[in-house]
């Protein structure tokens, strides 16, 4: 079989999924990576594959590659639990640090845009919109609450169950390929601070994210707001030689 076939066949998401378990288990022990022939051999893949997903790992920051060289290991991303600079499911990073993670809908309504957000999107002001409230606990706690915001095209039968990312892609007929976030850190009033079950004026982070498909369109705006020492997240950033 030629490495092109092996590399459709071996599916490089699966070999990034199984070479990440063999990262965090030389991460834990101060290791570097193994050659790329015995990792191959070890995870049953290509060297195509396997390349691939080595260099998925490089650009998260995981490991640094060197030529004739082994593979260097970044242990201290251990210390973080979920990461801002990836898009991750919210819950399984609660259940990666050991909780009980559920999530809440809290509201789902059809709005008016106003004048500032129909201009983020491009469509003129009041035309119709939904806004998705979200909540995720960690071990019953509020731990973060999104606020999320797309415009619609009319009265769309909306399942608000499903992910932000499908209900975009569904209503756009095109996935989000990007999300452009800005951190920040508010003091919580209001509904956000009866939402997350905070007191007036308490300290949380924020992220406020803007979704953008590959044609350029702003599929969506979302305020993310997280619980503080809930659990560790944060980011890691690659530094040019």
């Amino acid at each position: 079989m030629s490495d092109e076939v092996k590399l459709s066949a071996d599916g490089v998401g699966a070999t990034t999924t199984r070479l990440r378990e063999v990262w965090e288990s030389a991460a834990k022990r101060g290791a570097g990576l193994p050659g790329e022939q015995t990792l191959a051999e070890m995870l049953g893949v290509s060297r195509p594959s396997l390349r691939e997903a080595l260099a998925r790992l490089e650009s998260e920051g995981l490991i640094y590659r060197r030529h004739g060289a082994q593979t260097a290991v970044n242990s201290a991303a251990l210390e973080i639990s979920g990461r801002f600079d990836r898009q991750e499911d919210f819950r399984e990073i609660l259940r990666a640090a050991g909780f009980t993670a559920t999530q809440d809908l809290i509201r789902a309504e059809q709005v008016e845009l106003s004048e500032t957000e129909a201009a983020r999107f491009g469509v003129p002001t009041g035309s119709p919109g939904m806004r998705i409230v979200k909540r995720w606990r960690a071990d019953g706690i509020p731990a973060q609450l999104a606020i999320d915001l797309f415009p619609m095209t009319g009265d769309e039968d909306l399942d608000v169950s499903e992910s932000l990312f499908s209900l975009v892609a569904s209503l756009r007929g095109e996935p989000v390929r990007w999300e452009v976030a800005v951190p920040a850190a508010v003091n919580a009033t209001g509904d956000i601070a009866e939402w997350m079950e905070v007191d007036e004026g308490a300290a949380l982070l924020t992220l406020e994210c803007l979704g953008v498909t590959a044609s350029g369109a702003r599929a969506f705006m979302a305020f993310e707001y997280f619980r503080p020492n809930v659990v560790r997240l944060g980011l890691i950033r690659s530094i040019s030689s």
